[in-house]
């Protein structure tokens, strides 16, 4: 029994060293991130029951507004398109894609409400992106106004993309419908030293469809064009390189498209033109454009052909 004190007061011992040792504090659990809250943060405004932001657009915006819906500083309602998770430098991210229509007074205003329904009526869209650092969201790139796209009032589709080694951006592409002709154009949205920019905006299709052919006015060719766009590593480079692929068929180049030429046409020949004139073949059109990130922008490399195929739209 002697020699099983000693055990008994270590043991005791230990129990009440135990009892006197700090506890682990429990771990937090990632903090989730809550849309309200970051539109909130970002815009100031904003109603959870509607699900819109109200702001004004910036005083002197990166975006060039003329020629569209809107000026600096005009009041907007903006609503939610896109949002997205991703991991960069092992930190969460989320990133988030708004669009912005005249703001309304009766209603909160909608993209392609009744307002805001026409053939050149584009939203203004905004990006942002938040970080969890420490467990909290932070907003680290944002732009209210780094794009105009879409058609009809509608916003453009919206797709989160990989621009190399652990870097994202967002895609847009717009199309536009219309009685005498179709297009595309795709814009990529890259965040950039604590914005967002425009890195890149064409036009990546076109066809002249219904307003072509033998039985048009203008007997102009038919044709159509596309540009498919995908992104090439390059060893030792951050971001990929763009590169644009063109197929299809061109308009003959000595033909003139512009609307001035076109108009005149009409006048003189009393809206169409001789049925004995031959309708001009249409060419092929292939094209690889490939463009590198530089300062914010993607820029062609050197002896790339960056020609796109002239189409009735083009001014003089």
């Amino acid at each position: 029994m002697l020699r099983l004190r000693p055990i008994a007061a270590s043991a005791a011992a230990l129990l009440l060293l135990g009892g006197c040792q700090r506890k682990t504090a429990p771990v937090e659990a990632p903090r989730p991130f809550v849309l309200a809250d970051a539109i909130t943060h970002w815009y100031g405004r904003y109603d959870p029951a509607t699900q819109t932001a109200r702001a004004n657009l910036p005083d002197h915006p990166s975006l060039d507004l003329k020629g569209s819906w809107f000026a600096p500083t005009d009041p907007v309602d903006i609503v939610v398109i896109f949002e997205a998770e991703y991991l960069q430098a092992g930190h969460p991210r989320h990133v988030v894609v708004t669009a912005a229509v005249p703001h309304r007074s009766d209603k909160p205003g909608r993209p392609g409400d009744d307002m805001f329904n026409c053939l050149t009526c584009r939203p203004v869209i905004g990006m942002a992106v938040f970080t969890r650092r420490l467990n909290t969201w932070l907003l680290e790139d944002a732009n209210d106004a780094v794009d105009l796209a879409g058609n009809n009032g509608q916003p453009p589709s919206v797709k989160l993309v990989a621009l190399g080694t652990d870097l994202h951006g967002i895609r847009l592409e717009s199309h536009t419908q219309a009685d005498d002709f179709a297009s595309s154009s795709v814009s990529i949205l890259v965040p950039w030293q604590e914005d967002v920019v425009r890195a890149f905006s064409e036009e990546t299709a076109y066809t002249n469809r219904d307003a072509c052919g033998p039985e048009s006015p203008m007997r102009d060719p038919c044709y159509a064009w596309q540009r498919a766009d995908a992104f090439a590593d390059v060893p030792g480079q951050d971001f990929d390189d763009l590169v644009l692929t063109g197929s299809g068929t061109q308009p003959p180049p000595d033909l003139d498209t512009s609307p001035r030429t076109k108009l005149a046409k009409l006048v003189h020949g009393h809206g169409k033109q001789s049925a004995s004139s031959a309708v001009p073949a249409a060419l092929p059109y292939t094209s690889v454009v490939r463009l590198r990130f530089r300062d914010g922008k993607y820029l062609p490399m050197p002896d790339t052909d960056t020609t796109i195929p002239a189409h009735e739209t083009d001014g003089d």
